[in-house]
């Protein structure tokens, strides 16, 4: 059912409060994007120095929900910026995450709908 994320991490995590599950969900679900589309400018500016920045920033967000193949590509995101390597990579990968990232929203969105 779910492939990005991790209930029973989120779950523990949260010490099984459903109240503060909910709480978490929905601010990581009005949170994340923002930070998405922070990185995102910093890849339309081509600004290595800001990708390397905004990725670092995002990273461990994809631990608390259990999104680790997600924080694999970040990883990737801000080693290739930190690195200097070519934009069309960064944006490649980029291009892959923000697919991912939807769906983590419909994933979260559906844990929290279970919740209800």
């Amino acid at each position: 059912m779910y492939n990005l994320i991790d209930p029973s991490l989120i779950s523990s995590t949260m010490m099984d409060n459903s109240d503060i599950i909910r709480e978490f969900i929905t601010l990581y679900v009005a949170q994340t994007p923002l930070d998405e589309e922070a990185l995102r400018t910093a890849i339309r500016n081509n600004d290595l120095n800001e990708i390397a920045s905004k990725a670092h920033h995002i990273k461990p967000t994809m631990e608390y929900i259990g999104a680790f193949a997600l924080k694999d590509r970040i990883i990737t995101i801000e080693s290739l910026a930190k690195e200097q390597a070519d934009m069309n990579l960064i944006k490649d990968e980029f291009a892959i995450l923000e697919k991912q990232l939807q769906d983590l929203y419909q994933e979260l969105q559906h844990y929290l709908n279970s919740l209800r």
